[in-house]
């Protein structure tokens, strides 16, 4: 299927790619905010993996690490993008909807919203809009240790020799 603004936020629920569609695939990370990255201001596809990512450069009020959602989202086009809320918006937006595997989500980055308090800096302003699976689906635990689409990571088999 060609893709095209018409049917970029049709969801879909199911991964229907062959094994090599799934190894020939793009990998790319979504930073819309950040000029230079080419990424979309909207993205949408089917939710492959939620996960974690735990910061080393930052740390809440207490020290511990700061802790963002991760997601992949397999788009139409074989593109899986690779999303980490870091920013504000996008965190509490992604932990408040919770997508899940099997789910269909649209990510989209708004601009720059005005700090609310003098001496604060300018916010990225993000939207996460999710329709869930209506049917349920299998999810395993991959190699990352994220819950992700049962068969939607594959390893790659080396060859014998």
């Amino acid at each position: 299927m060609s893709v095209t603004t018409d049917n970029l936020l049709e969801p879909f629920f199911t991964d229907e790619r062959t094994i090599q569609q799934k190894l020939a695939a793009t990998e790319r990370e979504w930073r819309p905010q950040e000029p230079g990255q080419e990424s979309p201001a909207i993205i949408a596809g089917l939710v492959i993996e939620v996960g974690e990512y735990y910061s080393s450069e930052y740390h809440d009020e207490n020290g511990a690490p700061k802790i963002s959602p991760t997601l992949r989202v397999l788009a139409r086009d074989n593109v899986v993008w690779s999303v980490i809320g870091f920013h504000g918006y996008l965190r509490e937006d992604i932990r408040r909807k919770q997508p899940k595997p099997g789910d269909f989500v649209a990510l989209a980055f708004r601009g720059t919203v005005a700090a609310r308090k003098k001496g604060f800096k300018d916010a990225f302003d993000f939207k996460v809009e999710v329709e869930r699976n209506p049917d349920a689906v299998a999810t395993e635990q991959n190699q990352r240790g994220n819950d992700a689409l049962a068969g939607s990571d594959p390893v790659p088999t080396l060859p014998e020799g």
